[in-house]
């Protein structure tokens, strides 16, 4: 992930009830983000992480739309529907298990992902 803001002073500020938040605080200058999705029409999503570990979705407005900038909470992010910039989500979380067929089975290179014979429960 790259740092955010780049030269730093991004906006955003108070949730609402629909879990935004807008206007208002200004970003840290170490929140880290990487683009999930821009579309057709400029708007554009991005996946951020603050220096407290916090995750959550920045929203930028296109222009004509009035360019206000918007934090998203995760989980609301996920369930607020199935577009284009929740799929992009998925698609990075996806990346994060591609390995080759025998690392799934084994946990090679992560002892604690072994699959292990029996029929006992954790």
């Amino acid at each position: 992930m790259e740092p955010w803001p780049p030269g730093g002073g991004l906006v955003a500020g108070t949730w609402t009830a629909n879990k935004r938040c807008v206007g208002g605080a200004e970003l840290m200058n170490d929140t880290r983000m990487r683009e999930l999705y821009s579309s057709p029409n400029g708007d554009r999503w991005h996946l951020c992480k603050d220096a407290s570990g916090r995750v959550f979705v920045l929203h930028q407005a296109n222009i004509p739309s009035g360019g206000q900038t918007s934090q998203i909470e995760l989980g609301h992010f996920l369930t607020r529907g199935y577009g284009p910039e929740q799929q992009a989500l998925f698609q990075m979380i996806g990346t994060l298990i591609e390995s080759t067929p025998g690392e799934l089975l084994t946990g090679e290179g992560n002892p604690g992902l072994a699959v292990t014979g029996g029929g006992g429960h954790a």
